[in-house]
């Protein structure tokens, strides 16, 4: 027979709560009431048994927080309902939706490839180029939360770029459509253009091939006339943008326009959200 063990969690600093473990702690732990915990034998916690007599467990209900290690071989059973999941430091964790830029490949307003640094190439945007994103809203979004578009971009070229002046202007013209074929929210609605502008570019705060991050926020439960209404999304549908580039700065050497690598959307997740926060500091507490 497998041999369990009962742990005083909170004599072991590991959080308020006492229950029972395998012995080679890769089982599932049961909490176990007050009344539970002190019908056993004193001289049995901490050791490995094989037998708990009429000791029983029963689910936790509410919310469950430890401190330390918790180690479970079988399933972490979640809640259903839209507001349960993981946390992290009391709020929801981070994630990326990664967009990958659908640029206009011929004519006028099309981005051009060209060298980054040395071998390595990516596209530059001038002004009024075009790119098409499309984002699929992904099944653990926390119900509810907010969404912010941010640019992965920078300066460079062959040469590198000895100065930068004047302002980065994108617009995203944005759709959302619920999937399924609902009638509530499933029809792309008239496009919603949110602005992202960059202001007073310098060298130093923008040196050559140092690599930016800018960041909006796009949806909100009260938006403006430039965000989407958060209550309409849902997961599984999709988010369509149309992105111009409106305004670059001026770059001496280098090449002329800026490099825009990738175009993002942060989200909040309730699985287990990477990060406590989505820019630096990323963990909350180093």
């Amino acid at each position: 027979m497998r041999a369990i063990q009962i742990v005083d969690f909170a004599a072991a600093e590991r959080g308020l709560a006492r229950g029972i473990q395998d012995a080679n702690r890769q089982g599932r732990v049961m909490l176990l009431s007050d009344e539970e915990f002190a019908a056993i034998d004193p001289a049995l916690i901490g050791t490995d048994v094989t037998d708990l007599g009429p000791v029983v467990s029963n689910p936790v209900a509410g919310d469950f927080e430890a401190t330390g290690d918790v180690t479970v071989g079988g399933q972490i059973n979640l809640g259903a309902a839209s507001g349960e999941g993981i946390t992290r430091g009391g709020d929801w964790g981070w994630k990326d939706l990664i967009g990958d830029i659908s640029p206009k490949g011929l004519g006028a307003n099309a981005p051009t490839r060209a060298a980054f640094r040395d071998a390595v190439y990516a596209l530059t945007f001038g002004v009024n180029d075009l790119a098409d994103l499309t984002f699929h809203m992904p099944h653990d979004w926390a119900v509810g939360t907010d969404l912010f578009i941010h640019v992965h971009w920078a300066i460079g070229g062959a040469v590198a770029p000895t100065d930068i002046s004047g302002s980065l202007v994108i617009e995203f013209a944005m759709t959302f459509g619920r999937g399924f074929n609902q009638s509530l929210n499933g029809t792309f609605i008239a496009p919603v253009t949110a602005t992202l502008t960059v202001p007073n570019l310098s060298i130093a705060n923008t040196p050559a091939y140092r690599h930016r991050t800018d960041e909006i926020q796009i949806t909100s439960s009260t938006p403006t006339a430039n965000q989407l209404d958060t209550d309409t999304l849902e997961v599984d549908g999709l988010l369509l943008i149309g992105m111009k580039v409106t305004t670059i700065p001026t770059i001496t050497d280098g090449e002329s326009e800026p490099f825009v690598f990738t175009v993002d959307i942060h989200y909040q997740s309730i699985d287990a959200g990477t990060t406590v926060n989505k820019a630096p500091n990323f963990y909350g507490t180093e």
